[in-house]
């Protein structure tokens, strides 16, 4: 019996009949699985030979990057909660990050428990829904950091101001504050993902109105869906812009920050 029959036999074993390898080159094999994504495409592995001759799976990358079409690769792979989460899953299942690409290496021949790994873990990361919702909840400011960070770059703002001549106690934060542009008003950003952020920024904004701050609230929700109607009633009294959620509406927060530049490129 050829060896990839060993091998496919082995993976059958422990895994699915339905699994299959097929041979690309040397030492270099597809493997074909009844594993999808959501949008129907099957997960990308493949088994390998190193230069040591010792056989690994891999994804090649595709994990990492198809989840970066939705939220910073940075924050899965660098660091964060998502990265804390992530690298928890990759240890515990004796998976190798290899700059983004997952590998298993197959220990005394058992094909089948490598793979079985290797799929386990792309699973897990591929569905951000195994994150507990406080989890998601954490990620959601480090998001909003990051995209800030990504598109004002060299720009003048600040994570967490208070207003320094009378916020003495700093009770009365301002998630991110954009300002140095002559003749405006300065930003004033809050993320909100909870009916209690929301609460707080409501009685932050009344707090800056007494106090005679001049400044223009935008408030950039998790989800606005899932905050309360009255909470959400009382917040629109004082909140003059509003975005229903930040990954659906980063271009037009984009468009925002260059409409308070007033230039055409950042």
């Amino acid at each position: 019996m050829s060896k990839s029959l060993n091998i496919l036999k082995s993976i059958r074993e422990n895994i699915s009949s339905e699994i299959e390898i097929i041979s690309d080159g040397v030492d270099s094999y597809e493997v074909i699985t009844p594993f999808y994504f959501d949008d129907g495409d099957m997960y990308t592995i493949r088994l390998e030979k190193s230069t040591f001759n010792n056989w690994y799976f891999t994804d090649e990358g595709n994990t990492f990057m198809r989840l970066s079409y939705e939220m910073d690769v940075n924050n899965l792979t660098k660091e964060g909660r998502r990265f804390e989460i992530v690298n928890s899953v990759v240890n515990s299942l004796d998976i190798q990050n290899s700059d983004g690409e997952l590998i298993s290496n197959v220990q005394n021949e058992e094909y089948g428990k490598s793979l079985y790994n290797l799929i386990q873990c792309i699973t897990r990361i591929n569905d951000i829904s195994f994150l507990s919702r406080e989890n998601v909840k954490s990620t959601f400011i480090e998001d909003f950091k990051s995209f800030i960070n990504s598109e004002l770059k060299d720009k003048h703002f600040e994570f967490d101001h208070h207003i320094p001549k009378y916020d003495i106690g700093k009770k009365y934060p301002v998630d991110c504050m954009i300002n140095s542009v002559p003749n405006k008003k300065p930003l004033f950003l809050f993320a909100i993902n909870s009916d209690s952020k929301c609460k707080d920024v409501t009685i932050n904004i009344l707090q800056y109105q007494k106090w005679d701050i001049a400044f223009k609230p935008i408030a950039i929700f998790e989800d606005q869906t899932n905050i309360s109607r009255n909470v959400l009633a009382r917040f629109s009294d004082v909140g003059e812009k509003q975005y229903s959620s930040l990954y659906s509406n980063k271009e037009g927060l984009a468009k925002q920050f260059k409409e308070f530049y007033n230039i055409q490129n950042f």
